[in-house]
């Protein structure tokens, strides 16, 4: 039944890539500089209108060290993944100058002993996010198949996590839930279209 249900998307998917003429595939330099490998994936639908989905995922541990008070090893990582669809509207022809967007984020993180960020020096940190934002952005053509774009967006990001203390591991200090309003994407994307 799903791979039934999987078929049309895919050819909805195909005619309108063959309408736009136009596909991309993207990274994000800003991401890999917090080492997370990513990737997006773009689509012009119509003169104006593009949609986007670009994924991250983290699987590192970092070198380990010694707790600077209590002695206790601690295994520093930054695991998580992150999808975020968006939607743009261009102001004058698609992946070309300025862009507005709307996009919606998925995340689920487990992260601590980072000692070179305060929040993440003594606590891990293991939940999940979800939120929603707008966008503004601009991008340099640079010959016929590649683009270079610069974006921010700000929204919402309901976050819900346990926190533990690094060098006990196992010892939850609480659950929690956070409602986050502020910057949530900041891109400078490398884009090859696939014509």
């Amino acid at each position: 039944m799903t791979r039934i249900l999987f078929i049309p998307i895919l050819l909805a998917l195909w005619s309108l890539s063959v309408r736009a003429q136009q596909l991309g595939l993207q990274t994000n330099a800003l991401y890999w500089a917090t080492t997370t490998p990513n990737v997006g994936v773009t689509l012009g639908v119509g003169d104006h209108w593009s949609l986007s989905l670009h994924a991250g995922w983290n699987p590192w541990r970092f070198k380990s060290y010694d707790h600077p008070e209590s002695g206790e090893r601690v295994h520093p990582k930054m695991f998580h993944w992150t999808l975020m669809p968006e939607a743009k509207y261009w102001f004058c022809r698609r992946f070309e100058y300025w862009n507005l967007g709307l996009h919606t984020i998925a995340t689920q993180y487990n992260v601590g002993g980072l000692r070179f960020i305060k929040p993440l020096a003594d606590y891990r940190y293991q939940g999940y996010g979800v939120g929603a934002g707008v966008s503004a952005g601009y991008q340099w053509p640079l010959g016929d198949r590649w683009g270079v774009e610069l974006s921010i967006g700000v929204g919402y990001l309901f976050m819900k996590y346990d926190k533990y203390r690094c060098w006990q591991c196992g010892d939850r200090e609480g659950s929690y839930m956070r409602h986050y309003v502020g910057p949530t994407k900041a891109t400078i994307d490398l884009i090859y279209y696939i014509r």
